[in-house]
């Protein structure tokens, strides 16, 4: 019997998607307690994982980079400091486009050790995409 898939769909929202992951925290909890206690992340859940502006990164970062959610969480947390925590009062963006080009290499970097990991692996598989 076939289950149908699981898809998660993150929402943007600059400093306040952090909630979208803490409420996914206490979701994956919630699941590892019908697992018999054993951990899962998200890209072993979802088979779909997808979002809008930060919500995106945060697709990326659980999907892609296959991060825990706590892991996911404080790299995100990073993000927002690095990123949104310094206004621009000068131009047409309120915050600098090249310090979150910045942030996201290392963030990927970290994960992958190659801060030029493509996004696409060039190969199908039966795990998240």
């Amino acid at each position: 019997m076939s289950t149908g898939l699981n898809i998660l769909c993150l929402d943007g929202g600059g400093v306040r998607g952090l909630s979208s992951l803490i409420i996914l925290q206490e979701f994956m909890l919630r699941i590892q307690n019908t697992k018999a206690g054993r951990t899962i992340d998200p890209h072993e859940h979802f088979d779909l994982i997808a979002g809008t502006g930060t919500g995106g990164i945060s697709a990326c970062m659980l999907g892609r980079l296959q991060m825990p959610i706590k892991r996911a969480i404080t790299e995100y947390a990073k993000l927002v400091k690095d990123v949104f925590g310094e206004r621009k009062y000068t131009g047409s963006t309120l915050y600098k486009g090249t310090k979150l080009q910045e942030a996201l290499k290392a963030m990927i970097r970290d994960a992958t050790e190659n801060e030029g990991e493509m996004m696409n692996n060039g190969h199908e598989s039966d795990g998240c995409r």
